[in-house]
């Protein structure tokens, strides 16, 4: 924190990079296993889809989860301590127990809100555009003309605009909330207990300043991660933006789904490392009392 007791952006960004290239090494090992057990759980998936045998995808996913954990785990405890023990640093422990139970916390958490700020926008956004399209008994009573006509309107610049501000109205209070918890993956394991809604209080008159760091600090990084998506989507042709249906009928083979799912975790290593890292730069920063 600053001598001014304001978050430093631009020092907290920069570490976030620094930490982030000085791990990649130390911590690929690690994470090259779960980017292949990624992979191998998305060609069970596609398996599963094809009439395969069914509990794979799901206990891929589940040992995915637990490798997640261990290297998060091992991510901070090197921003802790500046070592990891053994070759990979993976290890299955009450440590990676307590972060993957946070975790489930955070999504559940996120999982509900993420639906009620989508239903408050989807309202938002039916407004704004009955009152921008004048022919609405037509739509009302032609389901297919309302496909149509709405189709064209969201390629108009006022059919963008709604469509920004249906993605403020989910994002923003998303990242408001993420802003708030951001210090609960190191806060874990820097206090050997679970740690959730306690720290929120801990970035109260910093939220924005916090908002504009992940911004700053990760959009490079996400930037990262959907380019190898879209290369992976390139090389295994897959479409960009999948659905359940565009798998399921697509005749994806389970080789194409291993390439395209261990390429697409390769590319989102940095992203992990990095949230890991500017995790533990806040906990430090804000350097909470214990309790």
């Amino acid at each position: 924190m600053s001598d001014t007791g304001q978050l430093p952006i631009m020092k907290a960004a920069t570490y976030t990079w620094d930490f982030t290239r000085a791990s990649l090494l130390p911590t690929l090992p690690a994470y090259l296993i779960k980017s292949v057990l990624a992979g191998a759980t998305f060609a069970a998936t596609l398996s599963t889809l094809n009439g395969g045998v069914f509990p794979l995808d799901i206990i891929g996913a589940a040992i995915g989860f637990a490798i997640s954990m261990s290297c998060l785990a091992l991510t901070l405890r090197l921003a802790f301590d500046g070592e990891m023990t053994g070759f990979t640093g993976i290890k299955f422990s009450a440590e990676e127990g307590r972060l993957g139970l946070v975790h489930l916390m955070f999504g559940a958490v996120m999982f509900f809100l993420g639906f009620v700020f989508l239903f408050i926008a989807s309202i938002i956004g039916a407004v704004i555009i009955a009152m921008l399209i004048p022919d609405r008994i037509t739509m009302s009573t032609d389901p297919q003309m309302t496909q149509q006509v709405l189709q064209e309107f969201l390629q108009t610049p006022s059919g963008w605009l709604v469509i920004a501000v249906v993605f403020a109205v989910v994002v923003l209070p998303l990242l408001y909330i993420f802003a708030r918890l951001v210090t609960f993956p190191a806060a874990t394991v820097a206090r050997g207990k679970m740690m959730f809604f306690e720290t929120w209080d801990w970035t109260k008159g910093q939220a924005f300043r916090v908002m504009l760091v992940i911004l700053i600090a990760l959009g490079p990084l996400v930037v990262l991660n959907f380019a190898g998506a879209a290369i992976a989507a390139l090389l295994t042709g897959f479409p960009v933006f999948m659905a359940v249906p565009d798998l399921a009928n697509g005749g994806f083979s389970p080789l194409q789904g291993l390439i395209y799912g261990t390429l697409t975790s390769l590319f989102s290593i940095p992203l992990y490392i990095g949230a890991a890292g500017l995790s533990a730069f806040m906990y430090r920063g804000f350097n909470p009392a214990e309790e």
